[in-house]
């Protein structure tokens, strides 16, 4: 009996697990938090458009602990779209154009090149007490987008605090910045952004990223669990 108890449990939170996950897609593959005009190119990659790869908030999985920091570094770019060549954008621009849908940023896989902060830059960075790491290292992407992230993610380093931050300034090169846990930037200027921040626009793609993929991981320990009692209910059966 109490094997038929936990399966019927795991029954009721598998159903429970696959309603989150489908009510999730849907909204997902609406693009209802995208702006107009990405939802508009994302939604006609479907029919009209080739070469159309994704908004870039959806080809990257962040940990939690980053999310807040690569909301900051990404911003608005989080909306740019990854086409396969500069061709694919062009025709998406000109959709865009005669159906009045606004503006959206592309990024062609066969022309973007990217550069990563240098090796001895990165070893000293290293040495300091509450640096976490390159952004590029910190999150999870389809190996065939990797010079893309490497021209987002490359240069910028993600450290605990903004007193780590100012200690990690004079190892930083030109071009390079830090972003805190928190969400402070500073600049190998020296220019420092910090303070309250607003709801990120989108409601936070890379966190309904990170949800979703959690849910397929909760999915499939409660599918092994039921695939094991299952097993034990069969054996005990054949007694």
């Amino acid at each position: 009996m109490e094997t038929i108890s936990k399966l019927v449990q795991c029954d009721r939170k598998l159903q429970a697990l696959q309603l989150r996950k489908q009510t999730m897609i849907e909204i997902n593959g609406d693009y209802k938090n995208y702006s107009r005009g990405v939802r508009s190119v994302l939604k006609a990659q479907r029919k009209q458009l080739a070469g159309i790869r994704g908004a870039v908030a959806d080809l990257l999985l962040v940990p939690n602990p980053y999310e807040v920091a690569l909301e900051v570094i990404l911003g608005d770019k989080l909306e740019c779209i990854i086409t396969e060549t500069e061709e694919d954008a062009l025709l998406a621009i000109n959709y865009l154009r005669q159906h009045r849908q606004g503006r959206v940023a592309f990024i062609p896989l066969n022309r973007v090149q990217g550069k990563r902060m240098s090796e001895q830059g990165e070893r000293q960075l290293s040495q300091v007490k509450g640096f976490r790491g390159v952004a590029l290292d910190l999150v999870a992407f389809d190996p065939v987008y990797r010079d893309v992230f490497t021209y987002l993610l490359g240069q910028t380093i993600i450290v605990d605090s903004l007193e780590v931050a100012i200690r990690c300034l004079p190892l930083i090169g030109k071009g390079e910045k830090i972003v805190t846990l928190h969400g402070e930037v500073i600049h190998n200027n020296g220019t420092i952004v910090g303070g309250t921040r607003t709801a990120a626009r989108g409601h936070m793609p890379l966190m309904r990223n990170r949800a979703m993929a959690e849910i397929d991981l909760e999915i499939q320990t409660i599918e092994k669990e039921r695939a094991a009692l299952q097993k034990s209910k069969s054996n005990l059966n054949k007694r």
